[in-house]
């Protein structure tokens, strides 16, 4: 007997239902081997738009790490106890090294104890008040060599408090990790303030930075390249040109300057693009799209490119 094909409505739902991660969950609590199976996926990414959900992961986390005693203001974020159900579920297993991908936001007094009991973090988001809590926090913990180097994504559009940047505590294990800042939305800046923003990151070697109109001027530009590759470890600066942000007449004169000083800054490179929402963005570079990087190496390489040829 011939069996019948479901229609592909069906077929849809099924595998929409199946990708939740409520349903990863509750196959995990229930099967040993799907658990095995499911666990790097359903932590993979994790974000955390509220205090309760900070609270639920929290006790999921902290009680399975070793050093949680030892972690600032844990015992004050979570209670010791976790449900049997949940033990059950995890087994052995600690979620905590599964976690690759983080986003938070307003929930700054949380992120350096999340940071450091998910030693292989990777990215994280984060708005910049919270990186600023972040760089103020001191702490006596293992070397960062047994962590992962870290991805660095930060959307709000307010100042940076500089009089925090400038004068920093010695840089803590969450701050040393750090290699790649995302500014991911265009903040004024003045001209003394440059040279802080990447004070407090020892081990920075990328900065992609949004153009705001009133930093697009041709002394504002020299100021900003020559600053921030001073840098130590610095090695790529990216100057980004959002079409909505920077019109087509100051673009214009950006692209002109970026032409005539990046000869002698080659650390420098430049993205004209429209700009996206922030999580989408943010999500298609975690999951393996072109990242920022790679597209402001190749927009600088063609811009090069078509000079060269317009002079040859």
């Amino acid at each position: 007997m011939q069996v019948p094909q479901l229609p592909s409505e069906i077929i849809c739902q099924i595998l929409e239902l199946a990708a939740q991660s409520s349903t990863c969950l509750a196959i995990c609590q229930v099967s040993s081997w799907a658990r095995a199976l499911a666990m790097p996926y359903l932590f993979q990414t994790v974000k955390l738009k509220s205090y309760t959900r900070m609270e639920h992961f929290m006790r999921t986390l902290i009680p399975l790490d070793p050093h949680a005693r030892d972690t600032p203001s844990s015992s004050s974020i979570v209670s010791s106890s976790i449900s049997s159900i949940t033990k059950k579920a995890l087994g052995k297993r600690e979620p905590a090294n599964f976690v690759r991908h983080l986003w938070v936001r307003d929930l700054s007094i949380h992120v350096f104890t999340l940071s450091r009991v998910c030693k292989n973090l990777t990215h994280i988001a984060m708005d910049q008040s919270t990186m600023v809590m972040l760089v103020s926090m001191s702490s006596m913990v293992p070397s960062p060599e047994r962590y992962k180097d870290l991805h660095l994504f930060l959307f709000g559009r307010e100042r940076l408090q500089y009089h925090v940047l400038l004068h920093p505590p010695p840089p803590n294990a969450t701050t040393l990790r750090i290699t790649h800042v995302h500014f991911a939305e265009p903040v004024a800046y003045t001209d003394e303030s440059f040279n802080f923003i990447a004070f407090p990151f020892p081990r920075l070697t990328h900065m992609a930075m949004p153009l705001h109109p009133s930093n697009s001027s041709k002394d504002d530009l020299v100021v900003l390249i020559t600053l921030l590759l001073a840098a130590p470890k610095m090695e790529m600066l990216l100057l980004i040109l959002y079409e909505d942000v920077i019109d087509e007449d100051t673009a214009g004169r950006v692209v002109d300057t970026f032409r005539r000083y990046r000869p002698m800054n080659p650390g420098s490179f430049l993205l004209r693009t429209p700009r996206d929402d922030l999580e989408s963005q943010w999500e298609r570079e975690i999951y393996g799209a072109k990242s920022i990087w790679e597209r402001g190496e190749e927009y600088t390489r063609n811009l090069l490119a078509h000079d060269i040829a317009k002079n040859e």
